[in-house]
């Protein structure tokens, strides 16, 4: 066996590329069950679909990075514009000046908004220009199976 293959932490040649592991220990699950039972108000019938990923714990250490997610950078950012604009509005409001309130409500939802998208422009330039660097390192990288050190080999 080549020697780039071999554990540099305890030099056992029991070593799996990350992106095996992902695929070999995760697993789709599509259920479907109908049951009934029979008690004191009669027949019940009922029916159960549940549809979901199973990963193994192996699988959890050896998941590929993921990409940033915009959508929630820019909810967030509403969010909490809404958030900060019913709390200057109600401040606004307890203080008698009812357009003061209104005006730093729409300015505080503006300001979320605006941290959302600058969030969100972030995460874009970070899933253009940085993930596809961390992603294609990940495809190169080994683990031992007995140690668990994980290292890298580019062919």
């Amino acid at each position: 066996m080549d020697d780039r293959y071999l554990c540099p932490q305890c030099g056992s040649d029991d070593v799996r590329k990350l992106e095996i592991i992902w695929k070999e220990q995760t697993g789709d699950i599509n259920l479907d069950s109908v049951g009934t039972t029979y008690g004191t108000g009669g027949v019940n019938v009922g029916y159960f679909k549940s549809k979901g990923t199973q990963l193994s714990k192996m699988a959890r250490e050896a998941a590929p990075p993921r990409k940033r997610n915009i959508k929630t950078d820019v909810l967030g950012g509403i969010f909490l514009g809404f958030f900060l604009g019913a709390l200057f509005g109600l401040v606004g409001i307890w203080s008698g000046h009812k357009d003061l309130a209104t005006v730093l409500f729409w300015t505080m939802m503006g300001v979320g908004w605006m941290y959302g998208c600058f969030l969100g422009g972030k995460d874009h330039v970070w899933n253009e220009n940085v993930w596809p660097k961390v992603y294609s390192g990940w495809q190169h990288t080994w683990m031992c199976t007995r140690c668990g050190k994980r290292f890298s080999v580019h062919e």
